[in-house]
């Protein structure tokens, strides 16, 4: 069960940096994707994680792509 935390932090921190370093606010984000400013705040705050939907429209903004791992 810790390593699925660890995993969850790995790629949850990666968007965190890609917002960051993407050059836009959160509203910009918000007004990009159609997600709520507000979920994007409480993320970078690390109060609330990403559903895939979410993160699948964040990552088109911000320039990340998701990839299903194989097992």
């Amino acid at each position: 069960m810790a390593m699925k935390k660890k995993e969850n932090q790995n790629w949850e921190e990666a968007f965190r940096t890609a917002i960051e370093q993407s050059g836009l606010s959160l509203y910009e984000i918000s007004k990009q994707s159609g997600i709520d400013q507000s979920q994007l705040s409480r993320f970078m705050r690390q109060q609330r994680g990403l559903s895939i939907k979410t993160a699948e429209q964040l990552a088109a903004i911000v320039g990340l792509r998701l990839e299903r791992k194989k097992r």
